[in-house]
């Protein structure tokens, strides 16, 4: 039987409403299908594949259209490498910066963190920011337990996830799968985070309320 669909079988198979379909074609975010007849085309498997992948990005990955043709963009290019990949992927996924500078004193207080951890962060990342703003607010913190807390759980996390390389593939849906994994690991990490912050705060109101006489 053929795999070729049309775009009624792509939408019912991929969840995704043909309206969504069409504009993703006219954002060229999926490449047009074989041409059938006037106006009418077929798609394949790889159509399903890459806006199951769109899906994720837009959705679990909270990326714009803009940052998810540039992640798309890096994926069909075999000269990006595992690490330009993740950057791409981490600049589409970083929030919208603040309006106001952070403190000088969080700042050197960050390159002071990251000094001593010996981490190899350009100057110009704005997680850099991000974190000085969050460092502003955290004042008595221990950032060093901190930071070794994130170490190792970065590096716990890459060897959970079975197909991470140090040479990416240079098939395209190698690398798009990599990025799917990628994307839902952080999802998965950072919604367990949150449940176990929760949790032990709801330990703790409990252990308060029973001390109470």
């Amino acid at each position: 039987m053929s795999s070729a669909m049309r775009m009624s079988e792509l939408s019912a198979r991929s969840g995704v409403p043909i309206p969504t379909i069409k504009f993703y074609l006219r954002e060229r975010l999926l490449p047009p299908g074989a041409s059938t007849a006037p106006n009418q085309a077929a798609y394949s498997h790889e159509h399903l594949l890459w806006l199951r992948l769109i899906r994720v990005l837009t959705g679990m990955g909270h990326l714009s259209i803009a940052a998810v043709r540039e992640v798309l963009q890096a994926l069909n290019d075999p000269a990006v490498s595992t690490l330009e990949l993740y950057g791409v992927l981490g600049r589409g996924r970083e929030g919208k910066p603040s309006e106001l500078p952070a403190p000088s004193a969080a700042h050197a207080r960050v390159d002071a963190l990251l000094e001593r951890c010996g981490w190899h962060i350009e100057p110009d990342k704005p997680q850099r920011d991000l974190l000085a703003h969050a460092v502003a607010l955290l004042e008595g913190a221990d950032l060093d337990a901190l930071a070794a807390t994130a170490e190792q759980s970065g590096a716990r996390l890459l060897e959970l996830l079975p197909t991470y390389t140090a040479q990416l593939s240079a098939r395209p849906f190698d690398r798009a799968m990599l990025v799917a994994r990628l994307v839902a690991l952080d999802a998965a990490f950072d919604a367990l985070r949150r449940l176990a912050v929760e949790h032990h705060l709801t330990i703790r109101a409990l252990q308060t309320t029973s001390a109470t006489p």
